[in-house]
């Protein structure tokens, strides 16, 4: 595999543009890329992230990428983790998002290959050359959430989270996957349904009016099916959106999808700095179960996260103990800034300028902040 930066798609300065020699495809496919800000600083130090893949990705990359975005970073939001999101954009889609024959599609049924592209080229590729978990995610409309599906029943191993956006499930040749097997415990499944149904009694019995029914009705079949098989391993919610239709409920049906397979990552920390008389037991208690819950999904030891610490930290009032979580933080992150920074900070206001002086020349090794520079020549003024 080879890869070079492209421009044929035009995309935010905020992506990067690959192209892959794919072997398995025999072909070279565009992939798109956009890493978390914090990837290209180390304010809150060296980060991995789990990562996202989007199907259809010239048309659903920037908008995914941006909720992901929005809810892990802006405001504060801290609903998703920050992501590695990948877009996959199309050369044939009828071609490779069908693991089946499909007669009214002559092109379809290369699925199986372009899976294999997935999981045996590109995930590799991205997987050394960015700092991220082995969690992954895919996000698929139409075809694509078909081919979603098809990859949960054929390598649920390979992907933990699946969002399939009114998938065109009536083109799943065997339906009767065993989902309370072993293979799909900790794996989640997002369905989302568009209003698709045309009653019968208004256009009569036409073939594509047929189609579009038969279309809906699998889906609400599955949606049953698996709100009803109480020996599921698979973790699943589905969700039928009256108001859209099967284009018109991409935006909603990320937005909603994202945040239920995430549900799991969102942590309140709001009581700890409320109450500044927390005992350590229980802050402990706190930070160690948020990691073994991180470590858990994203299959590897993850440090509680540092801003959780950081104000909890700040918000005691013993300052045994917001030191102690202070040199606790800085072990977790040795190269942050504001791991650095925050201990220098607790030393400066318990009269000890030498000692913050030193976190913070050494904050300075992995941020170049005017303000703290201003701090120090006053310090040594």
């Amino acid at each position: 595999m080879s890869c070079a930066v492209d421009n044929e798609f035009k995309s935010s300065s905020d992506n990067e543009v690959f192209a892959i020699d794919s072997e398995i495809l025999n072909e070279k496919r565009q992939i798109l890329i956009r890493v978390p800000d914090s990837h290209s600083n180390n304010i809150n130090g060296k980060k991995k992230y789990p990562v996202i893949y989007v199907l259809d990705g010239e048309d659903m990359f920037e908008y995914v990428s941006g909720i992901v975005t929005f809810l892990s970073a802006v405001k504060g939001n801290r609903v998703l983790p920050e992501s590695v999101v990948i877009g996959i954009p199309n050369i044939n889609r009828n071609k490779d998002l069908t693991h089946e024959k499909i007669d009214i599609e002559p092109d379809s049924g290369h699925g199986s290959k372009f899976a294999d592209f997935i999981m045996s080229e590109l995930s590799p590729y991205i997987e050394d050359k960015y700092p991220v978990f082995k969690h992954r995610t895919i996000i698929g409309h139409s075809f694509g959430g078909l081919f979603a599906i098809n990859l949960l029943n054929k390598h649920p191993e390979f992907f933990d989270n699946y969002l399939a956006i009114d998938p065109s499930y009536q083109y799943v040749q065997h339906k009767e996957v065993d989902y309370s097997s072993d293979r799909y415990v900790n794996k989640k499944l997002f369905l989302a349904i568009a209003n698709t149904y045309i009653p019968d009694s208004i256009y009569g019995y036409k073939r594509s009016f047929k189609e579009s029914n038969k279309h809906f009705d699998e889906l609400v079949k599955l949606s049953e099916r698996l709100k009803s098989d109480t020996e599921n391993s698979l973790e699943s919610e589905s969700q039928t959106y009256m108001d859209d239709d099967h284009a018109s409920l991409c935006v909603e049906a990320t937005y909603d999808g994202l945040k239920s397979l995430f549900k799991w990552y969102k942590t309140d920390v709001t009581p700890f700095v409320l109450d500044d008389k927390r005992s350590k037991e229980s802050i402990m208690a706190f930070l160690e179960q948020r990691s073994l819950e991180l470590t858990k999904h994203f299959k590897e030891p993850v440090a509680p996260d540092e801003s959780f610490v950081i104000r909890i930290a700040n918000s005691t009032g013993d300052k045994r103990l917001k030191k102690e979580l202070l040199i606790l933080n800085l072990k977790n992150n040795p190269k942050s800034f504001n791991a650095h920074y925050s201990l220098g900070l607790f030393f400066q206001h318990n009269i000890s300028s030498d000692s913050a002086k030193i976190y913070y020349n050494k904050a300075l090794d992995y941020f170049d902040s005017p303000e703290l520079k201003q701090k120090l020549k006053d310090l040594n003024d």
